[in-house]
């Protein structure tokens, strides 16, 4: 029979969790600063995805679910460990809600700018509140305006 943990081992797991994201976070940023095709794979990822979903999202706000594509379903998710761990969630929300683009940006220090905006990025790609198409094997495809 397995044994349940202790709060404080659930903790301490926990925090090196937590730490071993935060080191792959830094490893990420530093091979994005050294390596030139690393930053252009990284890069062409985050706007193929940043593209993919305005345009899922435009679809949807005009009525034209058949149009809609899978990129919801293979979108980084914000709070995943891949996610968290490459940052590619504050890439593709950096992309689709520009600094410039609204006056509360401008007024921030770049460090929130960067949560503000990935915050405003729904928890599934583009989110769950519509029924988008069928991915292969009849699983839903969700998006949320």
């Amino acid at each position: 029979m397995k044994r349940r943990r202790s709060d404080s081992e659930f903790q301490a797991a926990k925090e090196t969790k937590r730490q071993e994201e935060a080191q792959l976070a830094r490893s990420a940023l530093s091979r994005y600063e050294s390596d030139k095709a690393f930053r252009f794979l990284y890069d062409s990822v985050a706007e193929m995805f940043a593209e993919m979903l305005k345009s899922d999202v435009e679809h949807l706000r005009v009525g034209d679910t058949t149009k809609i594509g899978l990129t919801a379903k293979w979108c980084p998710l914000i709070r995943s460990f891949y996610g968290r761990a490459t940052l590619l969630c504050e890439a593709i929300a950096r992309l689709i809600f520009p600094h410039e683009s609204s006056q509360e940006y401008l007024n921030i220090s770049d460090k929130h700018y960067a949560y503000r905006v990935r915050d405003q990025l729904p928890p599934r790609g583009a989110g769950a509140a519509a029924q988008g198409p069928r991915a292969p094997g009849g699983v839903h495809v969700h998006v949320q305006v």
